[in-house]
């Protein structure tokens, strides 16, 4: 598969190459405007719910074609099949080469989930983000004592070595605030009786068991589970290092099989796990995936400038998280973006918050709505991700102004994909609300403010843009429901229902407009 990316590189030292993370001593934090339309700084990190740390992430990427500009040390070796053209930037002071050539790689990245075990600390406990999939459970694992509440909420003692002789073991991390964590336990409840002695499912929390008896008095899922709750835990914690939840862990053999959140509660999964094989899955679970670049630097001479821009596929370790981490020890500033919609780095580029997908004008393109914006309408989402999503990240000198770095990924962007994208004042079909009737304004407890309709209604892909420039429905309510399984037409119903009218129209409005080039892509 070919794999274009930018990279500005120092000379490479005589020692052999090694791959480990890098030190990042500090992390930028911005703040976001809310409104599409206006310039707004940088937010970071966002991290999603069902993601997290990796190590060899280039065989965790999918990737398709991305960009790299490289510096060429003296009599420097280029493997890999690298092609090598020369470029320039002037208005890029951070990305401007001294003796550069343009590489075109073309390699193979498979997804590989197998990992190097990682040396383990005095105290027992793995280094490097815990244990992860490949990895050997070490003996420490085993001796571990955990305070545990039996069926029938009965506080008890446990050895983890009780748990050792089990085909497949699978460590449920929750919490009471969780509520896909929950929901799920009925599924284990029933693949637990389906296998019998060959699962042992234990679901571990780090909260009390006064918090989760409290919390059992008012949810009939905690309180009539047969599996065994592992509280106040912080050991296993230690072990599996997450930072969201729901978490999952699967150990069979002595080594950890699989790592996951939400998606790994499913029958298919459990049953290939209990065969022995691995599981085939889209992503696997690390929440501090973001600690490891695309790319390792630490075989470049510390003197030597560090700074590329690059485009690649779906990374199977990582959430869709985005952020921007500075590393004194290198010099250097990373930005980041992974398994993020195309329309989402767009954004990010021109420093805008989301713009509604019926504001999106696509010309001369192959490129469509289904393929740059996930909505709940196209159904799976990690499946979508997995098969449309980028990771975009950059690495520029520390001193670097930012905004030439969201300035140089619209660039890249635009050049990797052969697209151009901006916001264009533009003439287009609309629908425009109209008094229609006497207008339901009085409010009641079984009610909801109209704005919830408006707004669910422009965050459909396949609607017209409905406008409302006289404010009518303000002190508008409509009865209680969940606008977002709605309809265009059901949400056009109630609209129609609290008095006000849609007349087709026509409006100047702001669109993305994203635009194909005559000359093709890298």
């Amino acid at each position: 598969m070919k794999t274009m990316f930018n990279l500005l590189l120092g000379m490479r030292p005589a020692a052999p190459e090694r791959r480990r993370s890098a030190g990042v001593n500090k992390s930028l934090l911005y703040q976001r405007e809310n409104r599409f339309t206006q310039k707004k700084p940088y937010n970071m990190p966002y991290e999603a719910n069902d993601v997290a740390p990796s190590s060899g992430t280039a065989a965790r990427l999918n990737p398709i074609s991305f960009n790299l500009l490289v510096k060429q040390a003296s009599r420097q070796t280029v493997s890999n099949q690298r092609i090598c053209r020369a470029e320039n930037s002037k208005d890029h002071s951070f990305f401007l080469p001294i003796g550069l050539f343009f590489v075109s790689l073309f390699c193979s990245l498979l997804a590989a989930v197998a990992q190097e075990p990682r040396d383990r600390g005095a105290d027992g406990f793995p280094g490097n983000g815990g244990l992860r999939i490949g990895d050997e459970i070490p003996e420490e694992f085993w001796n571990l004592s955990l305070a545990m509440l039996d069926p029938g909420q009965k506080l008890t003692t446990r050895s983890m070595r009780d748990y050792a002789g089990s085909d497949l073991l699978v460590l449920d991390f929750w919490s009471t605030w969780c509520g896909s964590c929950i929901s799920s336990m009925k599924h284990g409840e029933a693949l637990r009786n389906t296998y019998g002695d060959r699962l042992n499912l234990l679901l571990v929390t780090t909260q009390t068991a006064n918090e989760v008896v409290s919390f059992s008095k008012k949810n009939d899922i905690v309180a009539n589970t047969s599996l065994p709750l592992v509280i106040n835990d912080e050991a296993l914690r230690m072990f599996f290092r997450h930072k969201t939840l729901p978490h999952m862990v699967f150990i069979r053999n002595n080594k950890v099989l699989h790592i996951g959140g939400s998606e790994s509660m499913n029958d298919a999964l459990f049953a290939t796990a209990l065969q022995g094989k691995t599981p085939e899955v889209n992503y696997y679970k690390d929440d501090y995936a973001f600690n490891e670049p695309l790319i390792g630097l630490d075989n470049i001479a510390a003197n030597g400038p560090k700074r590329y821009n690059l485009l690649s596929g779906y990374r199977q370790d990582s959430a869709p998280v985005e952020g921007l981490l500075a590393d004194s020890a290198q010099g250097t500033k990373r930005l980041y973006y992974y398994n993020q919609p195309l329309l989402t780095l767009m954004m990010r580029a021109m420093q805008l918050d989301d713009i509604p997908l019926n504001r999106i004008v696509f010309e001369n393109t192959d490129y469509t709505l289904e393929r740059i914006a996930y909505h709940r309408l196209i159904g799976n989402k990690l499946q979508w991700l997995a098969k449309h999503s980028f990771c975009y990240e950059s690495v520029a000198p520390l001193d670097a102004d930012e905004p030439l770095l969201w300035e140089s990924m619209a660039d890249g962007i635009k050049q990797l994909l052969g697209i151009s994208f901006a916001l264009e004042e533009r003439r287009i079909p609309v629908l425009r609300l109209q008094p229609g009737g006497k207008l339901t304004a009085a409010a009641a407890e079984e009610r909801s403010p109209m704005y919830h309709v408006f707004d669910t209604y422009n965050r459909l892909p396949s609607s017209l843009p409905l406008i409302d420039p006289d404010s009518l429905i303000n002190g508008l309510y409509y009865p209680k429901q969940n606008t977002a399984e709605l309809s265009t037409k059901q949400l056009l119903t109630l609209l129609e229902e609290a008095g006000l009218r849609v007349v087709p129209a026509e409006d100047v409005m702001q669109v993305l407009v994203i635009k194909g080039r005559d000359h093709g892509t890298l």
